[in-house]
């Protein structure tokens, strides 16, 4: 008899009765049985029909099913009968995933959903298995209906026969549901007042220019009519957000066309069974409004992804909505209609179900194939790290991803956020306690917890309190080289000269980095920091991030910064006072401190209201111009900034500013290019990460200068190259 351990995404994905059709059809006697992080398989029979079995199996998966790994054991006979599907068993030694993320409907259920007729038609919890929600529904493994929200519907006679009919393609669909015993969908006011026909009720709010909550599988959003310039400056009040960019839902790829910019990977990510929020470019004839994303010559836009979006679109008039996050900026996702009426006090109109969500799960964000944010429809699936240790690494204090990892095997946690809000830092610290009992895991079987080195991180005061009081071994590591650990173990390189290049984090000298080049083999005893942008005060600290005109002090005169008086409060006597307390600010090498005052030169943001708006706004108006050729010098290990912003201020009212930003991103490239040429005689290929490994300008400078000397360029295409992928880098230490 062979015994097969297959590991990946192999529930929740018809993958039993797939191996139960494959086994029959290969008349082959034996069982398989979910075993919580991975599925055993039992073969008897003739030779030559497991020999075909094995051959079969990855070739024919499941639309949604994965296999990482199989192993392989060969036992005495049991002589089994028949070939049958047992119930699951829960294993200590599992993976550290077998659950698989939430799917965007599929084809056949779509078709389900607009069939008159046809006893699911309009019902906004259809699926199979193939799609639906998985991740945002299970509290543990195995991946069984018991373990998941959906227990509280118990399953009517007609749902029951699907469930247990193995050629069905509701087999063991854990949220399997119909009208008639499936979780709903009602209207409801501020005042608790319920509506009829909900959905068809809510798309008429939306196209008379009303602003409505709707809660879907991983959280609230606020949506409302993205073609009119009123709502969207309504929603801007409410929400506080004057200058941040809104995710739209479009109806369909079509509407896309004229209004937006989309190449075939674009297109394969906005119809994958993921469906993240894709980042496209505006077209020159967009009707789109500009307060859409004010500033930016790109919007995030999603597809819809769940029956609930479809059913709405087939009553809406409007072919764009905005769908964004219902959360206050800083605060986490809501997940319930107590607290969306509680906290959401400028909505009057909510959309809501019955069906309790475990796991809060926001929306992926993909730009040029690279995620900026990494959470629906990639949550929990796994990554391959080097060590096989139990790891938990609490990651970074913005954009934070809490990992946990396995046997070689790292499951990132969905986006939770700013921690710096305490509110944030309990949806982190309750994903990592859902993580624990997913895995049945505790502090006890944990090697190593893993944080960054920052002293004040949120994130990093929590690791060393558990360390402490759980006594677990704390491994603090360097933020930059943590981006830098991310992008080797993604590409399985075995060393590599990487730019990490961010806002900032906190240096091993205790000063401010986020523009350095390292020479790494994924190690910590052999990461060695080659060089760095220039050190330059950072006025007033943390306050700089947020006025980044203050940036600008260092590199300029009294004489030139009078054009920028009238923003500080106090004219040149501010700017004064600023000089002379300047040498007791920290200093920092941040690249992204670089784009924020080159984006005040251009009073583009002069005072920050989201984080990288500078830099985006500043690329955005790079996108119209030319570089003007202003080289960057290196000298020694430092790349000379500040001669650097002198030489673009006095290109002010000579040149056109999108000739001046995109000389700004040119440069900066160009002489990170430089810094890594100076270390050709190592050959090794060169990495790009880090927050503005994100800017397309630069990500392709950096590229064809190296594509020129023909040395290997990467980029991260697994995990964010910010913040998000730092608990990913912590984890990923070879030297662990």
């Amino acid at each position: 008899m062979l015994i097969l351990r297959i590991f990946g995404t192999v529930q929740g994905v018809g993958f039993r009765p797939f191996i139960w059709r494959l086994a029959t059809s290969e008349h082959l006697t034996g069982y398989v049985l979910n075993k919580g992080g991975y599925v055993e398989v039992a073969l008897e029979g003739d030779t030559s029909h497991i020999e075909s079995f094995v051959s079969r199996l990855p070739k024919e998966l499941p639309p949604r099913a994965h296999i990482d790994s199989i192993e392989r054991d060969r036992v005495e006979d049991a002589q089994f009968s028949a070939f049958t599907i047992r119930h699951s068993e829960s294993s200590h030694s599992s993976l550290p995933s077998g659950i698989p993320p939430d799917i965007t409907l599929c084809d056949k259920c779509r078709d389900e959903l607009f069939t008159s007729g046809d006893r699911r038609h309009h019902y906004p919890f259809i699926n199979c298995t193939d799609c639906g929600p998985r991740f945002t529904i299970v509290s543990r493994v195995p991946y069984d209906r018991v373990h998941t929200t959906m227990q509280q519907f118990p399953m009517c006679e007609r749902c029951r026969e699907e469930y247990e009919s193995p050629r069905d393609r509701r087999y063991h669909a854990e949220p399997i549901a119909c009208p008639v015993c499936g979780p709903h969908y009602a209207l409801l006011s501020r005042g608790g007042k319920q509506h009829a026909g909900p959905i068809a009720a809510v798309a008429r709010l939306i196209d008379n220019g009303e602003i409505v909550a709707i809660k879907g599988y991983g959280g609230f959003h606020i949506a409302c009519d993205a073609t009119s310039e009123t709502v969207l400056a309504k929603l801007r009040t409410l929400l506080e957000r004057p200058y941040q960019p809104f995710a739209l839902m479009a109806r369909d790829s079509r509407v896309l066309d004229g209004e937006l910019e989309v190449d075939a990977d674009e297109h394969e990510h906005l119809t994958s069974p993921a469906a993240p929020i894709v980042v496209l470019e505006r077209t020159a004839s967009s009707t789109l409004p500009p307060s859409v994303a004010p500033g930016l010559s790109t919007i995030g836009v999603v597809l819809p992804y769940a029956p609930i979006h479809y059913l709405l679109f087939s009553h809406l008039s409007t072919p764009f909505v905005v769908m964004t996050s219902a959360n206050y900026p800083g605060n986490p996702m809501i997940t319930t209609f107590e607290d969306a009426r509680s906290r959401l006090g400028c909505i009057d109109h909510f959309l809501t179900h019955d069906l309790t969500i475990m796991n809060r799960c926001d929306d992926s964000v993909v730009r040029n194939n690279k995620f900026i944010r990494r959470s629906r429809g990639f949550v929990p699936s796994t990554l391959p790290i080097p060590s096989s240790r139990t790891l938990l690494a609490l990651g970074a204090e913005l954009n934070n991803v809490v990992a946990l990892s396995k046997n070689g095997h790292c499951m990132l946690s969905q986006h939770i956020g700013d921690t710096s809000n305490w509110s944030v830092m309990e949806v982190g610290i309750d994903a990592i306690e859902r993580m624990f009992e997913l895995f049945d895991l505790s502090f006890d079987r944990i090697d190593h917890i893993i944080c960054d080195m920052h002293p004040h991180y949120t994130t990093s005061r929590v690791a060393r309190t558990w360390s402490r009081d759980e006594d677990v071994p704390l491994i603090e590591v360097q933020h930059h080289k943590a981006h830098c650990y991310a992008l080797v173990a993604e590409h399985g390189i075995d060393e590599m000269l990487c730019v990490s290049a961010d806002g900032m984090g906190y240096g091993e000298d205790g000063t401010i980095w986020g523009g350095e080049l390292f020479y790494t083999d994924g190690s910590s005893t052999h990461t060695e920091r080659l060089a760095h942008l220039e050190n330059v005060p950072l006025p007033g600290g943390d306050r700089a991030t947020y006025h980044p005109l203050r940036m600008l002090i260092p590199f300029l005169d009294d004489d030139a910064m009078v054009r920028y008086a009238h923003h500080f409060p106090r004219g040149m006597d501010e700017i004064g006072d600023i000089r002379k307390t300047m040498h007791r600010s920290p200093v920092t090498s941040s690249c992204g401190r670089i784009l924020d005052a080159v984006a005040a030169m251009l009073e583009l943001s002069v005072k920050r209201t989201y984080e990288g708006e500078g830099p985006m706004r500043l690329e955005s108006l790079a996108m119209r111009g030319y570089d003007l050729g202003v080289p960057i010098e290196v000298e020694g290990d430092t790349i000379l900034t500040s001669p650097f912003m002198q030489r673009l201020h006095d290109l002010m009212g000579r040149a056109r500013p999108q000739d001046i930003a995109m000389t700004a991103h040119v440069s900066l490239a160009r002489a990170f290019a430089d810094a890594c040429a100076a270390h050709d005689d190592l050959h090794v290929p060169v990495g790009f990460t880090g927050g503005v490994a994100i800017n397309k300008i630069m990500s392709d400078i950096l590229r064809i200068e190296c594509e020129r000397r023909g040395v290997q360029f990467f980029e991260h295409r697994k995990v964010p190259p910010g913040d998000g992928g730092i608990s990913y880098g912590q984890s990923c230490m070879r030297d662990l």
